[in-house]
C-alpha cells in the first residue's frame, strides 16, 4: 500500500501479543527498513495523570530493560506503588493466600488481577473469581464462546428436565452457594412441592413455574431470584449479565429462538463494547490490552513472557502487585 499511498505505521512492539494464526510483525525487518521512524513517545502520560510519576519513570526504565534484551530486577528498592509477592495461590493449606486481595476493597478504585492468555490461565481466572466470592469478578473473552455452547446444548436438551438441569448447571458457572438453595426435587428437575422443611419457596415456586412453562421469561425470572438470594454470590457478573441480555432478546420478541437471540447480542455486543461495572476484576492480558484501571496485580508473573509481561505491568495507573516466586522477569 506504502507503494501507492502515503502510510504511517502506528504501534508497540512490546504489546503485541495477539499472534492469531501468524507470528506478530517483527518491526526491525518488516517496518524499519521500509519506513523513517519519526519519533518515540517518551511521557508516561497515564502514569503523570494520575500523579504517579514515579510509578511511571520506573515503568518507562523497565521499557528500556525489555527492549534491550535484558531482565527486569526486583531486588533492591522498588517504587513504593509496586509491590512483589511471593505466594502460592493454588496451596488451599494457606488461609491468607487471598489477603492481599482483601486489601484492595477498601474503597472503589478499580483494580485488575491479570493471567496470561492460555486455556489453563483462562480456567483459573474462574477458579479464582470463585474462591473469592465474586469479590473480584472474572471477565469473559468478547466471542462468548461458552454461553454460545451452553445455549446450543440447552435448546437441544430432549425433555424438559434435562434442559432445567443443564442451566442449573449453568447457574454454578455463575454463582457460589447455588446447591444450599435448592430442594432435591429442584436438583433433580422435578416439579416439588412445597412443605414446613422448605427453606426458600420464592426459589422452588419460580423453578416450578419454568417446569411447568419453560419460556424464557420464567427461566430469566429464576436466574434473577437467584442472583438476589443473600445466600448466593455471583462471580460471573459478565457472563451472567450476557445471558439475561440474551433472554431479555427472546422474551421481547427480538429473534424466534434463543440461539438466534444469543446471536444477535453477540452482533451488538461487538459494537457496543463490554460495559464494565464491577471495579474489581480478574482477567487475561488478552482481555485487558489497552485498557486502564487504578491498581494492577500481576498473578503469576512467571508464567508471562516479555510482551505480556510489559502488557500487564503498564494497565495500573496508581499502583503494581507482582506475584511472583523469581525476581527477575521474564522467566521465558
Amino acid at each position: 500500500m506504502a507503494e501507492f499511498l502515503p502510510c504511517r505505521i502506528l504501534g508497540d512492539p512490546l504489546q503485541g501479543i495477539f499472534d492469531f494464526a501468524d507470528k506478530s510483525v517483527d518491526w526491525e525487518t518488516s517496518i524499519y527498513p521500509f519506513f523513517e521512524c519519526l519519533g518515540q513517545l517518551e511521557t508516561p502520560w497515564r502514569w503523570n495523570n494520575a500523579g504517579s510519576y514515579e510509578l511511571g519513570n520506573w515503568l518507562k526504565e523497565c521499557r528500556d530493560t525489555l527492549l534491550a534484551g535484558q531482565k527486569i530486577n526486583l531486588h533492591g528498592r522498588l517504587p513504593n506503588s509496586v509491590k512483589k509477592v511471593t505466594v502460592d495461590l493454588d496451596d488451599y493449606s494457606n488461609p491468607k493466600r487471598f489477603t492481599l486481595f482483601y486489601d484492595f476493597l477498601v474503597d472503589d478504585a478499580t483494580v485488575i488481577a491479570i493471567r496470561s492468555g492460555d486455556q489453563l490461565s483462562k480456567n483459573k481466572t474462574h477458579a479464582l473469581s470463585r474462591a473469592l466470592a465474586g469479590k473480584f469478578s472474572s471477565i469473559e473473552e468478547v466471542e462468548g464462546k461458552e454461553l454460545l455452547a451452553f445455549i446450543k446444548k440447552f435448546e437441544s436438551a430432549s425433555t424438559i428436565q434435562k434442559g432445567f438441569k443443564l442451566a442449573l448447571d449453568f447457574t454454578k458457572k455463575c454463582f457460589t452457594g447455588v446447591d444450599g438453595i435448592l430442594t432435591s426435587g429442584t436438583k433433580r428437575g422435578e416439579i416439588a412441592k412445597q412443605t414446613k422443611a422448605t427453606k426458600y419457596p420464592a426459589i422452588l415456586n419460580s423453578a416450578n413455574c419454568y417446569l411447568a412453562s419453560p419460556t424464557s421469561k420464567h427461566l430469566r425470572d429464576f436466574f434473577c431470584l437467584v442472583r438476589d438470594h443473600p445466600a448466593t454470590c455471583t462471580y460471573r457478573r459478565d457472563l451472567l449479565n450476557r445471558f439475561l441480555n440474551v433472554l431479555g432478546l427472546h422474551v421481547d420478541g427480538n429473534a424466534p429462538t434463543l440461539l438466534e437471540s444469543a446471536n444477535l447480542y453477540q452482533r451488538h455486543f461487538r459494537h457496543s463494547g463490554r460495559p464494565i461495572r464491577h471495579s474489581k476484576l480478574i482477567a487475561t492480558t488478552l482481555l485487558v490490552k489497552g485498557l486502564e484501571y487504578d491498581h494492577a496485580i500481576i498473578l503469576d508473573a512467571d508464567s508471562l513472557d516479555l510482551k505480556q509481561l510489559y502488557v500487564a505491568m503498564t494497565r495500573g495507573a496508581r499502583s503494581l502487585t507482582i506475584i511472583s516466586r523469581n525476581y527477575e522477569l521474564p522467566v521465558k
